[in-house]
Order: structure tokens, then sequence, then C-alpha cells
């Protein structure tokens, strides 16, 4: 076996191929010399090359030796992989002799953190620690990271001041990896006071990683709702709102129970905050949360009864659609308000259950045919084209005159509630826009990317996966976008929020909720309207 790489470098490619072979099904200990000597001086043929480290890894991987021992090697590219299979293989006769390096050479400390992090072993968590402050983030957060598998309460206090200095006026504009490191790893953590702690901070200063700590705690499930219940006995309405979003995405009983609760007390006065709460019952099935949504179809404001619908969407059967019914009979202002709302929320189910009573069905069409939205009419000619009923493929083919219109100037609006992306859809649309729509920042910035000629961007600020923060960022970093006005949609009352929002390139800002016609004087603030 010793033979087998004998005058490797003067064999032609099919032996050299065919002797590399022979080795790895072999996988003889005794070659590793000569495979440590082709490996740190590679024969510059990347397929033999490449086979030369192939090879050597399955032969190191196989005799758990010889790796140990190479982590004492003189070379440190040998060293660096002989960790890495330590790491990979778990080898336990390795942990004094990686803690010794450690010690002794930091040139070589991401591979072995990668190596400890993979082993586990319980003389690691030491490390770990005092590695939490380490100057390096990368190395910082992968410790901090490393702290949630040992389920190490002792470093709660640690983490949460690095998740407190993280929100200083110094560090509130970016969330860097150490803190959304320590993020993460609270709410892996089995303590209650991890996830209490996470639970106060629902409106953390920074977007990102408030959109991280919201995330943990949906992650967590129903076990974090009692720790935000209290928030609506409270005066602070992002708060509110916060919760209401996180109990949405939790979609237990046990939060809709809170958010009744709070509705029966007279906590929920401030409209961002019923229709957060709109918008969460809709993602929770349970009667109490339906009777809520059905005392909603009396808003008065399009916004809020757009949320109600889309919430009722999800929640429909025949006793939502007769208390639907009898608001629609009822009275004539109410009536077309929820019409309408009906409509911009493309409730297509309670549309079809509504669609056979003759009256309903003139007005239903009526409100389809005055939105102007080509768009929007011609999904309500599909679901026509869908039903059974008597006169909907002929109400269809009276839309179609509607579904389609002259391109107006673009604008791209992002939000991840449907139900805001419906208004702004109906709003837009009337205002002469073509209206395209993004469920957070990420299908926003491969829209614009796609496509450079938007006139304006409106983004929402707290979105998942990219909040309005970096949609923004990134968004000015297109050349074709460094320009046009971007209006930032929000419910924030802290100031320094719009500062954030200002620095990376936001022109400026309209509140939850408007109308209309308050988004149409923002808009015109920016861009000259046609009349």
């Amino acid at each position: 076996m010793k033979n087998i790489l004998q005058d490797f470098r003067r064999k032609d490619l099919m032996e050299q191929i065919q002797a590399l072979e022979q080795a790895k099904s072999s996988q003889p200990s005794e070659i590793l010399p000569e495979l440590y000597e082709l490996y740190l001086n590679p024969l510059e043929d990347n397929a033999v090359d490449y086979m030369v480290g192939m090879t050597l890894r399955e032969i190191l991987a196989a005799h758990e030796n010889e790796a140990v021992a190479g982590l004492q090697h003189e070379q440190a590219e040998i060293q660096k992989l002989c960790i890495q299979i330590c790491g990979q293989k778990k080898i336990q006769k390795s942990i004094p002799l990686l803690m010794k390096i450690l010690a002794s050479n930091s040139r070589l400390i991401n591979e072995l953190l990668l190596a400890m992090s993979q082993i586990q072993a319980p003389e690691f968590l030491g490390i770990f620690r005092q590695l939490i402050d380490f100057p390096d983030d990368v190395i910082s957060a992968t410790a901090i990271e490393m702290l949630s598998h040992y389920n190490d309460t002792e470093s709660i206090a640690r983490l949460i001041q690095i998740i407190q200095q993280g929100e200083s006026d110094e560090s509130y504009m970016v969330c860097d990896l150490k803190t959304g490191a320590a993020i993460e790893t609270l709410g892996r953590l089995t303590a209650v006071q991890a996830h209490e702690f996470l639970a106060s901070k629902l409106h953390y200063r920074n977007p990102a990683g408030r959109q991280l700590i919201h995330r943990v705690l949906i992650e967590r499930g129903k076990e974090v709702l009692p720790l935000i219940a209290h928030v609506f006995e409270g005066k602070d309405v992002d708060m509110m709102i916060m919760a209401a979003n996180v109990i949405g995405q939790i979609r237990d009983k046990s939060g809709g129970e809170i958010l009744i609760s709070a509705a029966d007390r007279g906590l929920l006065k401030d409209p961002n905050v019923r229709y957060a709460v709109y918008e969460a019952l809709g993602n929770i099935p349970f009667m109490k949360g339906i009777v809520f949504l059905l005392d909603g179809l009396g808003e008065k404001d399009p916004l809020l009864l757009t949320a109600v619908l889309t919430a009722l969407e999800n929640q429909i059967n025949p006793g939502v659609i007769k208390k639907i019914t009898e608001t629609l009979h009822s009275g004539v202002a109410q009536a077309r308000l929820v019409l309408e709302a009906i409509v911009t929320a493309r409730a297509f189910a309670i549309f079809e259950a509504l669609y056979p009573e003759p009256a309903l069905a003139k007005a239903l069409l009526e409100c389809i045919a005055a939105s102007k939205d080509p768009v929007l009419v011609a999904a309500f000619r599909e679901k026509l084209k869908s039903m059974p009923h008597a006169g909907a493929a002929a109400a269809a083919e009276q839309l179609s005159a509607y579904s389609t219109a002259a391109p107006g100037r673009k604008i791209l609006a992002a939000d991840d509630s449907k139900a805001m992306l419906a208004f702004y859809r109906t709003a837009l649309t009337g205002m002469g826009f073509e209206v395209t729509t993004a469920l957070n920042g990420k299908e926003g910035l491969d829209l614009i990317k796609a496509d450079d000629s938007f006139t304006m961007i409106l983004t929402d600020m707290n979105m998942p996966i990219m909040d309005g923060i970096e949609f923004t960022r990134q968004a000015r970093a297109q050349v074709h976008f460094q320009q046009i006005p971007i209006i930032m949609i929000t419910t924030e009352s802290d100031a320094s929020q719009k500062r954030l929002a200002e620095k990376v390139g936001v022109n400026g800002f309209i509140n939850k909720p408007f109308t209309a016609e308050q988004l149409k004087a923002t808009i015109g603030r920016y861009i000259t309207l046609d009349k």
C-alpha cells in the first residue's frame, strides 16, 4: 500500500486518477505523508488537486487517530484540515488539543470555533462565554450562537446588555451581527427571563432587530403570549400594534382571547391598534374573534373596514354572511362603505355568497366597475366565470369593458398587510396610477431591479424578510432610484425612527390610518398629479 503514490508526479493523468481512486477505496493511513505533500504542493491541475484533497479528507475521516495527530502538524494548512475533520466527525479525543490550539493560535480561531460548535463538548462552554466580547463580530456572534446549544442561562444578563446597547443613540441605526446573535440566542433559551426581556422589546429601536425579535417570539409560540398580554394595559400605541401583529402570527386561540379581553376593557381606542387587531383575528379562528370582526362592520374608515373584510374572508360561515347581508340592508351610507370594502379586499368568498341576491349583485358589480382598477376588474371577471350562479357569465362579459385601461405612471407599494395593499390599489388607481404591490422589501427590491420605470415608491417601515429601512437603503443604491420620491407609511411615533428613515433616503411620511385624499395630498407634494 505504501507505494500507491510512488512517483505520483511522474505519472500521466489517467495513472494519477487510478492511483487516487485506489487510495480512496483502500484508505491506507500509511500514504498520509505523501498526500500531505501533494496537498501542500499541488500539481496545478484542478481535477487532480481536487481529488487529492478529497482523498486526504476521506482517509483522515476513516482514521481518527491520524486526524487528531494532524492537529499538531507543523503546517497550518494541514492543521486546519484536521480541525475540520475532527469537528465533522465529532472526535472526542481532539477536545484537549483543540482547546490548546485555541489558546496559542488565534489565526485558526474560525476553524476551531466551527469544530467546537460541531462537537459541542461541555468543556467548550467556558470558551464560548469568554468569546462573547471578542473584537471580531463574526467570532463573537458565533460564540453567542453556541450558547443556545448549551441552554446557558448564566449568559442571559450579558446578552441582554448587548441588545440594550444596540438601542443606544450611537448604535441603533444598524443591527450588527453580535446583536442579532444575542436576540436569536435569547429566543432559543428555555428561561422565562429571556423571553420576558424580548417581549419588552417588541418595539425595538432598530427595525431589523425588531423584526428579528418578532420572529423569535413567534417561533416560541403560545408560551410567550402571557408575556405580551399586559402591553394592552399601557399607553404605548406602537407596542400594542407590535403585540397584535405577533399574536396574529402565533395564531393561537389564547392570543385571540387576549385581544378580545383588551377590546372588552375598552383598550383598543386607537384606530391603528384596531387595524392590527382586525388583521390578527383574521388569522385566529374562534367565535369571539368572529363576533368582534362582525362588530367591525360598523367602522367608518375605509381602511379599517377593508381590514375587517379581509379578516372575515378568512373566517367565512353562514352566520358571517347573514350579518354582512343585514348590514348591507341596514343603511345606505354604511352599506356602500361595506360594499366598497368587499371589492377593495377582493373578498371573493363573501362576494360569491352575496351574489345570488340580485340587488347586492348589482351593487357589487357597480363597485367593481367604479374602481377603475383593471387588475381588480380582471380578478373579479375570473371569479364570475368560475361561479355557477345564473347571470355570472354574462356579468363577467359586461365587466370586460373595464378590464383594460391606458397605462399611467407607475407606483410601487410595499406592505406586508394584504388589506393595506388592497387599499393602495383602489386609492392609487383612482388617481390614475398603474399600481404594483409587494408583500415585503425583498419583493419590492426584486421588482425595481427588473423594472426601472416606477415614478414613486410607497413602503411600510415594519415588514418581514426585509423591512422598509433596508429596502430604501438598497433601492437608493440602484442607479435609477437615487432620486425618485420614496414615501414611508408608518404608525411610528418615535422621532428616532423617522430620523433613521430620512438617513437612508426616505423623502416623506404619512401616518396610518389615512384616507385616499390624504394619501393623494402627500403624493402631490412630491410629484405633479393629473387633474
